[in-house]
């Protein structure tokens, strides 16, 4: 299933052909996220404390503590286009 996602707070590492990398999971409430993926998802703001073990997410004023979700994911580039830096990959998180 093709899709466009944004990953932040990536460290990757590896070749062209072979990259892999850990980032960052919300803990969405309603069973999404990390556990079960991001169907229907609607965004919750994060709001981050720079020294706290777990994030706290805004929603309607109210802030909830989540876990702090770390996955690993790996892809291989199939095509890229070095003058808009735009990259199309095959990706599975684990």
């Amino acid at each position: 299933m093709p899709f466009l996602f944004t990953v932040k707070q990536l460290e990757a590492s590896g070749k062209p052909n072979n990259d892999s990398g850990k980032f960052f999971v919300p803990s969405y409430p309603k069973g999404r996220g990390g556990s079960t993926g991001y169907g229907n998802t609607v965004a919750l703001h994060l709001c981050l404390a720079e020294a706290e073990v777990t994030r706290k997410f805004c929603r309607r004023g109210t802030l909830r503590t989540r876990p702090l979700l770390w996955k690993r994911g790996y892809w291989k580039i199939t095509k890229s286009n070095p003058e808009t830096g735009e990259v199309i990959e095959v990706f599975e998180s684990l």
